[in-house]
């Protein structure tokens, strides 16, 4: 008789996850911004014409933070630097004058989260260790 017991089930840790739904959230933020930036009718954004630099930068940025995502998820060895490089640069770009309004307290929040979890020794243990 086959039992799925013999069968190991590998749970995730809490700082992986955690990193990885804040850079779906990048995903999610930085895609509707690069929208609003090609002047595309966003709810509760409005940029008022195209910008393109702005819009592609946005767009790879979104790329990124999708691969930080698998990453995290995954517990990919290379997940904790590349995490740590992209929230960085996010928090750097988004952070630097000119403020914008109080939308702009969003994804500030959501890279210092992510960057705090980061260095924390759980989030080290979690994405530093080969998988």
């Amino acid at each position: 008789m086959i039992t799925t017991s013999d069968t190991t089930s590998r749970t995730r840790p809490p700082a992986a996850t955690a990193v990885g739904w804040l850079a779906v959230a990048g995903v999610v933020g930085a895609t509707i911004m690069s929208l609003a930036h090609l002047d595309v009718a966003v709810p509760f954004v409005e940029v008022g014409r195209v910008v393109l630099p702005v819009a592609i930068g946005l767009a790879v940025g979104a790329v990124l933070y999708a691969v930080v995502a698998y990453g995290a998820f995954t517990q990919a060895s290379w997940a904790w630097p590349v995490a740590l490089v992209v929230n960085g640069i996010a928090l750097a770009a988004t952070a630097g004058p000119p403020f914008r309004g109080p939308f702009e307290l969003v994804p500030i929040a959501v890279s210092l989260v992510a960057i705090g979890v980061l260095v924390s020794s759980a989030g080290r243990a979690a994405l530093r260790s080969r998988r």
